[in-house]
């Protein structure tokens, strides 16, 4: 049987002008009366060539080179006509530098032209799934684990690009929520691992990028119901019961949680070495809110997007 698997998280001619002679008398004169403007010489301006690079293409051929006949001409960057591609890399467009650190110019955009430039191909590396692991195109390594029938991401998602490598729009923290398009943005500069914060829009199925990679998704409503009813049906509560909702310590990591909070027995915080029973490997790196504000419950709570709507401008 086909397995579903899991996104955790969330957890780029010249124109010749002919010219005729006429030997009529009429033509003369026209000449004797405009003079030396009509015979301007023609023009020294440099031309100057935007030669593309295939920056390690292993198929395909790098686009014929483009000319202008001034100083400041434009031209409409390839589109990689000649379908260059590199194994495991995407193309997303062409860059000034051959390391990708130059200027970033996408496909079919306007370029113009004040010196001879060699433009590279931009190749951005594709998810790869190892089995027990997945590389995002930034480079993040996420751990993966198989509950029931179910395989999750440990760590929370942090790429800040699509499947396709184009990327997500990044909003500053304090305007979070003033966006109602795609976008992410991050809760502590100083602890990237806790994962990149994406909006509604991001992680919707209605968008028509993915941030999971393909054979992956973000979970749906559905998704963490199975996931809750295996645990509970399956002895993952915390009193070993098979009924009623009591999974959380068997979700939660064994660091980070708040151990000065007690409410009673089964508490998150009460014995870390008790928890993660799933190996879910829950953190709880709270929430964002409106303009940029954090939960009041970062490091005792932990929350993650469903991509499934819940009535109009909500989703689980």
């Amino acid at each position: 049987m086909h397995k579903k698997q899991i996104l955790n998280g969330v957890t780029m001619i010249h124109n010749g002008v002919s010219r005729k002679r006429f030997l009529s008398v009429f033509s003369i004169v026209n000449l004797f009366f405009l003079g030396c403007g009509a015979l301007s010489p023609e023009s020294t301006e440099t031309k100057y060539t935007v030669t593309y690079d295939g920056n390690g293409n292993d198929g395909g051929v790098p686009p014929s080179p483009q000319t202008v006949d001034h100083e400041g001409g434009s031209i409409t960057l390839d589109s990689n006509t000649f379908k260059m591609v590199r194994t495991g890399f995407i193309f997303v467009g062409w860059n000034t530098e051959a390391n990708g650190k130059g200027t970033s110019y996408t496909e079919g955009s306007t370029y113009n032209v004040y010196s001879n430039v060699t433009l590279y191909a931009e190749w951005i590396p594709k998810w790869v799934d190892n089995g027990t692991t997945l590389i995002d195109p930034d480079g993040n390594t996420y751990n993966t684990v198989v509950i029931g029938k179910q395989r999750w991401t440990v760590e929370n998602l942090r790429t800040t690009r699509y499947a396709d490598c184009t990327p997500i729009y990044y909003e500053l923290k304090f305007q979070w929520g003033r966006y109602s398009s795609p976008a992410f943005t991050m809760m502590d500069y100083t602890k990237p691992d806790e994962g990149t914060l994406y909006n509604y829009y991001a992680v919707s199925n209605t968008n028509t990028k993915s941030i999971a990679p393909p054979g992956w998704r973000v979970p749906t409503d559905f998704d963490w119901t199975t996931l809750q009813d295996y645990l509970i049906t399956n002895g993952y509560n915390w009193d070993g019961s098979k009924s009623g909702n009591k999974i959380a310590k068997s979700l939660a990591a064994k660091t980070e949680w708040d151990t000065a909070v007690f409410f009673g027995g089964g508490i998150i915080g009460d014995d870390l070495s008790k928890n993660n029973r799933s190996g879910f490997t829950a953190l709880p790196h709270g929430a964002i809110q409106s303009g940029g504000l954090d939960f009041p419950d970062r490091y005792r709570g932990a929350y993650w997007w469903s991509s499934t709507q819940s009535g109009s401008g909500n989703a689980y």
